[in-house]
């Protein structure tokens, strides 16, 4: 898979404008320069997988949608979660074997 760091820079910028969180704010967390960091934006520079899961971090996005343009439901994973922190281990256990045979079955 080629990544296509043109899309990655759209996403990031867009999701950095739609947060309302300046340049010089990301820059500084990354510990780098703000004009790398606009440059990364418009897509001149590539940066590693280190600093791509950094920037999910700070703008609170998967790195699929950085990547792909395509993020899991976070909502439903944060509400299973919840779900299961007030669940007993049996009950953890119970809803496990449900999900497997749900999925055994194609369902």
């Amino acid at each position: 898979m080629v990544l296509d760091y043109k899309a990655i820079a759209k996403r990031i910028k867009f999701t950095r404008e739609e947060k309302k969180i300046q340049i010089k704010d990301i820059a500084k967390k990354l510990e780098t320069r703000e004009s790398f960091f606009e440059n990364l934006e418009k897509g001149n520079v590539t940066i590693n997988l280190e600093t791509l899961v950094k920037i999910s971090e700070i703008l609170d996005v998967s790195i699929d949608y950085l990547v792909i343009g395509q993020e899991k439901n976070k909502f439903l994973e944060k509400d299973f979660a919840d779900i299961l922190a007030k669940c007993t281990k049996e009950q953890e256990n119970f809803i496990y074997e449900i999900a497997e045979l749900v999925v055994q079955m194609n369902l």
